[in-house]
Order: C-alpha cells, then structure tokens, then sequence
C-alpha cells in the first residue's frame, strides 16, 4: 500500500463531500428572499421621509406667504377707507393688522403703510410714509407701469416676515414679502395727522 496516496484521496473524498454539502446550501441561498423586504426599506425610507418633511416644509411656507400678503392687503385697505390717519388710528392699523398671521407668530413681521401721489407729469410724490418693527422707510416709491395715472393717489403698504422653517433641509430661513396698492375710497388723498400737523401732497 503506498501510503503516501492516503491523503491525496482523503483530499479528494473530503472536496467531494464538501461540494455535494455545500451546493444544495449556495442553490437555497441564491433563492432565498427573507430579509428582502428589509433591506428595500432600509433603502427606501430615507428617500421618503426627506421628501415628506421637504413637503411639510413647502407646504407651511406657502401658507405663510398667503398670510403675508394678507397682511399688506389689511394695512392698505384699513388705510384706504380712512379719511384722515391721526397717531391713533396709524397704531390701531398696526396692531389690528398684524394678527391676521395668527396663529403663526406676528412679532417679526414688519410693515410700512405710505401715501404716493402722482403728478401731471407722472412723477411720484412721497407724502408720508410709516414703518412698524425695523422696516426700512424708504425715501421714493417706485410704482407700476399700470398705477401710474397722473394727478391720482395711492395708499402703499408692505408686509415682510422671516420664516423659519420647521425642518432644518437646505436653507431653514426664508424672507416673505408682498406690497399691495390701493386708492383712497372716501377723499382724495388721505392725510396724516400728528403733533397738530396735517401732512398731504400738493396737487399743483
């Protein structure tokens, strides 16, 4: 007997036996479907979840922005319906108008309520201008092409907020603003009184 073949054959019964063991083994493993669905939704849901609170994050803007423009929509009309703006009336326009983002939170917003009058010539006049909570006041007002009707008023009031998104995604602050006009409905030009002083334009 050679015994040096002994384990050359025990190799070869071994690697025939491993191989008869181990092929039903690989053909049930390559079949085998548990812990697909798993893996599918260890995939899946951080694609879902991003676009749900990208959504969450669209939808809440596009109601503040609504509110927003409400905003500068109540000053002017307020304004407009108005025949004289003592320092009163100017705070109670303010103050009422701004609530109108409940139940978002008014405080940041700011706003500016202004009459313009265009001339004869179509050149806009600054008659006074007012501004709530750091709007910037401006020195000119620039109106559309449409608004531009010479020897005709204007009441101009805008709305800005700082919106905070909810969910932090790509840029968590969004500054929302709107400017609406509106012409005077009871006199021709709606004046400012305070300190005793009645400011309004000059239609010459």
């Amino acid at each position: 007997m050679n015994r040096n073949a002994f384990p050359g054959q025990m190799l070869s019964r071994l690697s025939r036996l491993a191989r008869r063991l181990a092929g039903p083994r690989l053909a049930r493993l390559a079949t085998d479907r548990r812990g697909v669905a798993a893996v599918e939704f260890a995939v899946i849901v951080p694609v879902l979840l991003t676009m749900y609170l990208g959504l969450v994050q669209m939808t809440q803007g596009v109601i503040v922005d609504r509110k927003v423009t409400l905003l500068a929509r109540t000053l002017a009309d307020l304004t407009a319906q108005a025949t004289k703006i003592p320092d009163i009336e100017l705070n109670n326009i303010f103050e009422a108008s701004r609530y109108v983002l409940q139940p978002i939170d008014p405080s940041p917003a700011k706003m500016m309520i202004a009459s313009v009058y265009v001339d004869k010539d179509q050149k806009v006049k600054l008659c006074w201008v007012e501004v709530r909570n750091g709007m910037p006041k401006p020195s000119t007002i620039t109106l559309p092409a449409g608004l531009m009707v010479p020897n005709s008023s204007l009441i101009v009031a805008s709305a800005e907020y700082p919106y905070t998104a909810p969910v932090k995604l790509v840029n968590s602050v969004f500054n929302l603003g709107d400017t609406i006009y509106m012409r005077p409905r009871l006199v021709p030009q709606v004046p400012r009184e305070t300190g005793g002083t009645t400011t309004v334009c000059s239609t010459t």
